[in-house]
């Protein structure tokens, strides 16, 4: 709240029992947690204050390239497109929309296509101006639309498919269920079971004799690894195999796109938020 004032953006109060009742619960579990909670929070003020100022003053000192408020939370149609631009120019679209939602998204792809033709006709480039080297912007408007149509779309709209399944009635629960299948298929190549709680496991293998085995990590380097999701029934250690892929980083990567979508489907507000927050 302190900080909304501070930035002029104001504060919505409309979760705060939900929010109060989170905080009930953890209280009653370790009433100490109010201690540290308060000093994380004392130290992301003034974080967050301190990174606005900054911000402050680089517009001042560049207001050509200046970050403009953010495009998740700035209604103003110019100041998010100069936000989109900004990102497109630095190449840094796919960072700043991690965890954005489908409608952010479809925002900025909309965005994208309205700053073609890259010509003074078009009227999105009478309002920011167009930059001398047409064809190096053209090359990363492709690669930044490319990334959010091939990925960061398909990932939000089965955040969507999780979450309507969660909500969904029983009389809707098959076509939900359906729905979330296709979603995860074609966002990832693969089904998410669909009573997966969101935690991901990493498992080295060894490829032997045309099979896969899990590997001796203290003796053995890993051919490869397999991602596995944890699901709510079955018992404490009850999970499925959802692919196999040859680098760590490509699993690292693919865990992290899935704890995204997971943080969306939330149904808690507080938890989604909290979750989204932690992720950035």
């Amino acid at each position: 709240m302190l900080v909304g004032e501070a930035l002029r953006i104001g504060h919505d109060p409309g979760q705060h029992a939900a929010y109060v009742q989170s905080w009930i619960k953890v209280l009653e579990d370790d009433p100490l947690e109010i201690f540290r909670a308060s000093a994380d929070a004392e130290k992301m003020h003034e974080f967050v204050l301190a990174f606005v100022q900054t911000q402050v003053q680089e517009h001042d000192q560049q207001p050509e390239t200046a970050v403009h408020n953010s495009f998740a939370t700035e209604p103003d149609t110019l100041s998010a497109e100069a936000w989109t631009l900004h990102h497109v120019q630095n190449a840094t679209l796919d960072n700043a929309l991690q965890t954005a939602s489908l409608e952010q998204i479809d925002r900025v792809i909309d965005t994208l296509a309205q700053m073609r033709p890259l010509n003074t006709e078009n009227a999105f480039w009478s309002n920011h101006g167009l930059p001398q080297d047409i064809g190096a912007l053209d090359a990363k408007i492709d690669a930044a639309a490319g990334y959010l149509i091939e990925t960061r779309r398909p990932d939000a709209v089965l955040s969507v498919a999780f979450l309507n399944l969660k909500n969904g009635d029983a009389d809707a629960y098959e076509n939900d269920r359906e729905a979330f299948r296709r979603a995860s298929e074609n966002a990832l190549g693969f089904a998410l079971p669909e009573n997966w709680t969101g935690q991901i496991h990493i498992a080295g293998v060894i490829r032997e004799n045309g099979v896969l085995r899990e590997a001796n990590l203290a003796e053995e380097t890993p051919d490869a690894y397999q991602l596995y999701a944890r699901q709510h029934t079955g018992g404490p250690d009850a999970a499925t195999c959802l692919t196999t892929v040859d680098d760590l980083i490509l699993a690292n990567n693919l865990a992290d796109r899935l704890a995204v979508i997971h943080a969306h489907a939330e149904t808690n507000p507080y938890e989604k938020t909290a979750r989204l927050a932690r992720l950035n």
